[in-house]
C-alpha cells in the first residue's frame, strides 16, 4: 500500500540543527538532526 506523505526541511544554522518533518493523513513525524545524529524522534497520531 503506497501512501503519500509530505516531507518538508528546516535548518536552524544558529544551531547547526536541520528538522525534518513528514506527514501524512495517520501520523506527523518530526526528526531532529544535529551533525547528522537523530537528537529528537517525535512521531504522533492524527486524530
Amino acid at each position: 500500500m503506497n501512501i503519500p506523505v509530505s516531507v518538508s526541511y528546516t535548518y536552524d544554522s544558529d544551531a547547526d540543527v536541520l528538522f525534518i518533518k513528514t506527514e501524512n493523513y495517520k501520523h506527523e513525524t518530526i526528526i531532529q538532526l544535529n551533525n547528522n545524529v537523530i537528537m529528537d524522534f517525535n512521531k504522533k497520531e492524527n486524530l
